[in-house]
């Protein structure tokens, strides 16, 4: 996925031709809306459209099982500060669904994107990698099923103009959705499945500043049985904006708790 990564960079006409094809589909994607309270993994999982599935079925057990909804990891992440970029010791909690509790240095936050009490993230950084950690995944994109969204499938084998022959084909799913973190204002974002793994490459969108955001993941390793992205890039007009580096993950049961997190 870093050749992937280095073709994204390299040519930046790419995103001309993504934005380009947004516009000729958006008109033609369905609408598709799950009545109910955000479930469990396992309800979700039975919820989704069939073509969705593998890519569930890829990281393993956790969007299957009951059982497995909690995923713990540190690491440490850099990102850009008043001096220049800093890197910070971090410990991550996610819970499916769309739970998180991120222990950052000394800060510490704990979010529910379901909650109905939810309190806004008043930090530009923080609300975006809040947001890329818990919507920018595949859990992410089951999870917001539940949520008024317009989906389509566009299909598989793509492959980004000038790769090479080591560079994975690409399957592409399209979704748009109320962004829970900029005012329920429309988002359309492109999720891209390595066609052979099934496994997430990027996720694709324009912010809420038009900024081409960017996000790649890699480094999948296997967890206890789980498939798990060691590291995780969030690009916004080709310039770094955030890179995580995990250096252990654990797999768990959920907890009804406050301060559970959880993807």
């Amino acid at each position: 996925m870093k050749a992937l990564r280095n073709r994204i960079l390299q040519k930046k006409h790419i995103w001309a031709d993504l934005l380009c094809m947004i516009c000729l589909v958006i008109l033609a994607l369905s609408a598709h809306s799950v009545a109910g309270s955000p479930g469990k993994a396992a309800s979700a999982f039975r919820r989704m459209p069939s073509g969705l599935k593998p890519y569930a079925i890829a990281l393993g057990q956790r969007l299957q099982k009951a059982g497995r909804e909690r995923i713990t990891a540190t690491g440490t992440i850099l990102q850009p500060g008043d001096s220049g970029q800093q890197t910070d010791s971090v410990r991550i909690t996610w819970q499916y669904p769309l739970k998180i509790q991120l222990d950052k240095g000394k800060d510490s936050l704990t979010f529910d994107r379901n909650g109905p009490a939810r309190a806004e993230i008043g930090d530009r950084q923080m609300a975006d990698t809040i947001q890329m950690l818990l919507e920018d995944s595949t859990e992410g994109l089951f999870a917001i099923q539940k949520d008024r969204i317009s989906q389509l499938y566009l299909g598989s084998g793509f492959t980004l103009e000038g790769a090479g022959e080591s560079d994975p084909a690409m399957d592409i799913v399209m979704i748009s959705y109320p962004d829970v973190f900029r005012k329920k204002q429309p988002i359309l974002k492109s999720y891209w499945f390595d066609s052979h793994t099934k496994l997430l490459g990027v996720v694709a969108y324009a912010n809420a500043s038009g900024a081409l955001v960017h996000v790649v993941i890699n480094d999948w390793r296997e967890v206890e049985g789980e498939k798990i992205p060691f590291r995780i890039e969030r690009w916004e007009n080709n310039k770094l904006a955030m890179r995580l580096n995990l250096d252990s993950a654990k797999v768990s049961a959920g907890e009804d708790e406050e301060k559970s997190g959880g993807n």
